[in-house]
């Protein structure tokens, strides 16, 4: 049977099935009274998608309301990120730092942010047991809390 082009070859379907959706979806907040729809936010999405180095966009609405798009990650994608910092350190010890925006990952401290060798020392001693889940939070909570920078914008 011939591929008339509406229904596509089984190859397309194929491909369409095993497209790799990013580790993210979008989300909103603010004070926008009107409801985005789905084609608004799927636009979004791969405007974000194709912009990695955009970080957040703001949707102004008529009525005056505000939106602030940005990526929501599933998972603990940043444990992956130090994963792999890590295996760059192991597979090139000649790399001795890879910069990152308010931190330098090192082979003795392999994480993106400053406070990673401390939350993945906090969830090694959750995992064996060692703290309660209060006691991993509130120890969380507190170190992010030293951070005095923690949340703010770069200038």
């Amino acid at each position: 049977m011939a591929d008339d082009g509406k229904n596509g070859s089984a190859d397309d379907l194929l491909k369409r099935l095993t497209l790799k959706r990013p580790p993210w979806q979008i989300m909103m907040t603010g004070n926008a009274a009107d409801p985005i729809s789905g084609a608004t936010k799927e636009a979004l999405a791969q405007i974000l998608d194709l912009m990695p180095g955009v970080g957040h966009l703001t949707l102004q609405t008529a009525g005056g309301g505000v939106l602030n798009v940005t990526r929501d990650f599933h998972g603990n994608h940043l444990a992956e990120v130090d994963r792999k910092i890590a295996t760059i350190f192991a597979a090139d010890p000649q790399i001795t730092g890879i910069a990152f925006p308010r931190h330098t990952a090192t082979p003795d401290d392999p994480h993106w942010s400053p406070t990673g060798k401390a939350m993945a020392a906090l969830a090694a001693a959750r995992q064996a047991g060692d703290i309660t889940p209060d006691e991993a939070i509130r120890r969380m909570k507190a170190t992010h809390a030293e951070r005095q920078d923690h949340g703010k914008k770069d200038d």
